[in-house]
Formats: C-alpha cells, structure tokens, sequence
C-alpha cells in the first residue's frame, strides 16, 4: 500500500494499480493472464507494519 493505492512490484517494474499490473506484466515473454492457469504457491508478501 502507497498512499492508500495498492501498488505492485513485479519484475524490476512498478505498477501502479492491480488493474495495471494484470493487464501489462508480463514474465517469460508471455502476459500473466494468459499464464495464470500455470501459477501455483502464488502469495502476496506485506511489508513489515503493513495489515
């Protein structure tokens, strides 16, 4: 969270919303939606403080 946003750190870039994230990171080339069926152990990792 950022000023009240939930911002995204994936790959070296920054996104800066949850829809921006979904439609541009990309990994292997590919867009994580067309990859997504291929996730597993996905987590969402906090910063220290944050709830």
């Amino acid at each position: 969270m950022e000023e009240g946003a939930c911002v995204v750190h994936f790959n070296d870039k920054w996104y800066r919303t949850r829809d921006d994230f979904f439609q541009k990171a990309v990994l292997g080339g590919n867009k994580l939606t067309a990859v997504c069926d291929d996730f597993y152990g996905f987590e969402v990792k906090m910063e220290d403080g944050d709830h």
